[in-house]
């Protein structure tokens, strides 16, 4: 984290402070939070556990299995 805070000019305090004017002017959080629904969470769960994944060697691999 300290090396992309670096990169974007600033420390940990400048980024607390900034996220917390950002929920003050947003009225809440400046990002989405979501309940993942019964479908997400299925598909989480199989996931850990290895179900219906795909791995692929390379990227041009997994391109190729999705036609592009």
């Amino acid at each position: 984290m300290e090396v992309v805070l670096r990169k974007l000019g600033m420390n940990h305090s400048e980024a607390i402070n900034l996220f917390y004017a950002q929920v003050e002017l947003l009225k809440g959080l400046p990002f989405d939070v979501r309940i993942p629904n019964k479908i997400t969470e299925k598909v989480l769960s199989d996931s850990k556990k290895g179900k219906n994944v795909k791995v692929f060697n390379s990227k041009d691999d997994f391109f190729k299995d999705i036609g592009l």
